[in-house]
């Protein structure tokens, strides 16, 4: 079966998925075993805002993404 999949969205989703992982796993540990102190409040803090901003970015890049082709298809018919 062909490969359907642009090969830049092959290293976006890499890239997306290993920043999730990352920030899940941070975040994992610091409610498993995490104590209860401002500074792990604020790292906490960060790696919500990190998984946050990572899923619009990867959503709203597709989305970018595919109104940016098809204008150009447009252009060209």
């Amino acid at each position: 079966m062909a490969d359907l999949t642009p090969r830049s969205w092959v290293w976006r989703r890499s890239a997306a998925l290993g920043a999730l992982g990352c920030a899940s796993a941070g975040l994992g540990y610091l409610i498993g075993w995490g104590e209860d102190t401002d500074l792990h409040r604020r790292i906490a803090d960060g790696l919500v805002t990190v998984i946050v901003w990572t899923l619009a970015v990867y959503v709203g890049g597709a989305t970018a993404d595919d109104a940016l082709k098809d204008m150009a298809e447009r252009k060209r018919t």
